[in-house]
């Protein structure tokens, strides 16, 4: 099955690797992910649009996968996703992968690879000149 997205076609392998990227940082099960990427639910923004019912209705979710969603949209870290941000795409080689992974190791605050890069994004952008040494630069 192939899904279009934007210009180019998804298929289910894709579709579930996406959602793993989003969702396994965030402690949701694999078989909920799956069940995610079947209904082609691959962020956050998307599932934070979904209502209980649509939840409920969809094979592989079962009550606990519900609660630990519906836990995790009513968090602090959802709704920092959900707010002023833009979903892009960015392509990194397998070494600039492995960089980003290190950094984040240990790091308090860091749940996922995307959060990684928001980091870094945000540190580089405070290094630059007008933007003063040590201000915070919000990047969601």
């Amino acid at each position: 099955m192939m899904v279009k997205d934007g210009k180019r076609n998804m298929d289910k392998y894709d579709l579930f690797h996406a959602a793993l990227a989003e969702f396994q940082p965030l402690g949701i099960s694999i078989r909920t992910i799956k069940a995610l990427a079947d209904a082609n639910i691959r962020t956050v923004s998307a599932l934070a649009e979904l209502t209980a019912d649509d939840l409920a209705g969809m094979r592989g979710i079962g009550p606990s996968g519900i609660r630990h969603l519906r836990k995790y949209l009513r968090s602090d870290n959802a709704a920092s996703q959900l707010q002023g941000s833009a979903l892009i795409s960015v392509r990194f080689s397998r070494v600039s992968l492995t960089g980003i992974d290190s950094w984040a190791l240990g790091r308090k605050g860091v749940v996922s690879r995307a959060e990684a890069i928001r980091q870094l994004v945000a540190q580089a952008l405070a290094a630059q000149p007008g933007h003063g040494q040590g201000r915070k630069v919000k990047i969601l």
